[in-house]
């Protein structure tokens, strides 16, 4: 029974990962300049910015959880405001040296991504 549990939690993360270039996708194509003025409303890029933090609290969560591992309330308010320092930070504390820089590579690898899913529904909108 607990196994079962800790695939569920191994699932939601990767979902949650998944979820952020995603999002961006998605994000960068509803500034096509049929949906929006010519600049991109503040509000969209408040939603962009909230929706990148919500995502990497949304896993930290998850993976604290399903490592025991608890995340102090300054750690969380660093994760919000300062994701670049806290971040690896987190992954350092709860992995050890080697697990953190492995970790610390996915994420970077995870924030190219990213980035890619969002230069390409810019690349999307600006086409339409």
């Amino acid at each position: 029974m607990a196994h079962e549990t800790s695939n569920s939690v191994v699932d939601r993360r990767l979902l949650v990962l998944a979820a952020i270039p995603l999002f961006f996708l998605i994000s960068a194509l509803l500034e096509s300049p049929p949906l929006t003025p010519a600049e991109p409303p503040d509000a969209l890029l408040t939603l962009q910015a909230a929706g990148g933090i919500m995502g990497i609290l949304v896993w930290v969560r998850l993976d604290a959880l399903k490592r025991g591992f608890r995340v102090s309330w300054v750690l969380w308010l660093a994760l919000a405001g300062l994701t670049c320092i806290a971040l690896p930070y987190y992954l350092m504390r709860c992995r050890g040296a080697a697990g953190g820089l492995r970790a610390i590579g996915w994420s970077l690898l995870l924030f190219s991504v990213t980035m890619l899913c969002y230069r390409l529904g810019s690349h999307l909108s600006a086409a339409v």
